[in-house]
């Protein structure tokens, strides 16, 4: 297994309640609410603790590291982190190249996360990607179910 490192900001949250773990050992410090409401299928996937029934500890000693849940994924960090982009209230990036938008999308059926699959239609209508690459963009609409966006395409 590789080492981990942490992501950048904003995935290195103090407060997170979950880790996600990339296939190059990126950890991305997250919350479990924001990814259950993006994702019903990583929301299957997070680990639960086995003790589920013992009241939560309120004091953590301050030498003793906080034990967040880890959910170990097959994507590397630069997949991970743009698809977290799409998921929190943060800007996404300004636009996306072919090979991004072609992960992205495989991502969010993946992963059941329709509300990216939504929030990647601007990103598809983009005049570059419309008027250079028509052909990809039918293909990326198609696949995803976005018929009016294929047949503009």
């Amino acid at each position: 297994m590789p080492a981990t490192m942490r992501a950048p900001p904003p995935f290195d949250s103090k407060d997170a309640n979950l880790v996600l773990v990339s296939s190059d050992g990126v950890e991305f410090r997250v919350h479990k609410h924001m990814i259950a409401l993006a994702s019903p299928v990583l929301a299957a996937l997070i680990p639960t603790s086995s003790n589920s029934l013992a009241p939560p500890h309120p004091y953590v000693p301050p030498r003793q590291p906080r034990q967040r849940p880890r959910l170990l994924l097959s994507q590397p960090a630069h997949v991970l982190n743009i698809f977290l982009r799409f998921i929190y209230p943060i800007p996404e990036p300004p636009s996306l190249s072919h090979p991004t938008n072609t992960l992205l999308l495989s991502l969010a059926q993946d992963y059941s996360a329709t509300s990216i699959t939504a929030r990647m239609r601007p990103h598809l209508l983009s005049a570059i990607h419309l008027n250079h690459s028509p052909l990809v963009v039918y293909a990326l609409a198609s696949s995803a179910g976005m018929a009016d966006v294929a047949r503009l395409a």
